[in-house]
């Protein structure tokens, strides 16, 4: 993540994470964005596929991360950095996207997710939840707790910053230019959604599962659900561009070692078991395991219809055994 960058040990000198991480103000407007997302990871055989090399990125960004949850509550760098991304995301969808490989767009919104993931992982990790919502929100942004429990924020960051990651997974088409942001929005979720790991509180209070349960409507979540199943029904695999030996190629090969976080044992061809279409299953799972009787990801899965008109499930069918015979 930055700006030259050869090799993922070189991450933690790189001068403008640096910057992101420290006690300078960065507004939105400041062409130090641009610096930022413009990197280039060009070590293949960095691309060994191993899980030593996700271990090796949260170890190096590790104290990067330390120092943005630091200053960043008076900063509001990562606040910053979520909206840019929103931003960005939401003229992606607005303009579409060609098959062009090149196009900047995409690679700017591909590795600001990539950086957030990775520092929301962390805070994940290290952080309360409550902390970790004052990380998302202005500073001076008030949390209050609710008489059922549910956090709720005035600000309008995280509903934001979910709608988008949801609107870019259902809206924009997947084709070799886009494969790898739609995998790195749905890892982003899984993520998001794998903080109930690290807290003992009930998930239906968790602020991530209320906003992608409560807070977008039934039809989008009627199109997240098509959308996730249609990727796993369709098993995209990795794109062939992933392979190809040179510059422009070489981000999207490091970003996919580090997406699989290391899940693969080393070699390319088993990198092909963890793809979009996996992760797409995966994250349909969490959200249709959810324990809420409004789950509108359960409603849609119970909606859908084969060629013939038919119902795919029955209501009294759990959902469990349905994707058991996909």
């Amino acid at each position: 993540m930055g700006n030259n960058c050869s090799s993922l040990d070189s991450i933690g000198g790189n001068e403008y994470l640096k910057r992101l991480c420290s006690t300078e103000v960065l507004s939105e407007n400041d062409p130090f964005w641009n610096s930022l997302l413009a990197f280039s990871l060009v070590d293949l055989d960095l691309v060994a596929m191993s899980s030593s090399n996700s271990k090796l990125l949260d170890d190096t960004v590790k104290s990067l991360c330390k120092n943005l949850a630091i200053n960043s509550v008076k900063t509001a760098n990562f606040h910053t950095l979520v909206n840019y991304f929103v931003h960005r995301l939401d003229a992606v969808i607005m303009h579409g996207v060609d098959s062009d490989s090149t196009n900047p767009f995409i690679w700017q919104v591909l590795n600001a997710l990539f950086i957030i993931r990775n520092v929301c992982k962390y805070f994940i990790q290290h952080l309360s939840e409550e902390v970790i919502i004052q990380q998302f929100l202005k500073p001076g942004s008030d949390i209050t707790d609710a008489e059922n429990g549910k956090s709720q924020v005035k600000d309008q960051t995280i509903t934001s910053f979910m709608e988008s990651l949801a609107k870019g997974i259902t809206d924009i088409t997947i084709h070799e230019t886009t494969v790898l942001l739609h995998l790195e929005m749905v890892n982003t979720l899984i993520t998001l959604l794998g903080m109930v790991m690290y807290n003992t509180d009930s998930a239906t209070n968790n602020i991530f599962y209320i906003e992608v349960m409560e807070g977008v409507s039934e039809d989008r979540a009627s199109l997240l659900a098509h959308s996730l199943l249609s990727m796993y029904a369709h098993r995209d695999g990795i794109p062939s561009f992933v392979y190809m030996e040179d510059e422009s190629s070489s981000l999207s090969s490091t970003l996919w070692s580090v997406m699989t976080l290391g899940m693969s044992g080393g070699g390319a061809s088993e990198v092909k078991k963890v793809n979009l279409g996996t992760q797409s299953l995966l994250l349909l799972l969490v959200l249709a395991h959810h324990n809420n009787s409004q789950n509108p990801y359960t409603k849609a899965l119970s909606s859908f219809m084969d060629e013939e008109r038919h119902y795919m499930v029955k209501p009294e069918v759990s959902f469990t055994l349905v994707l058991g015979r996909l």
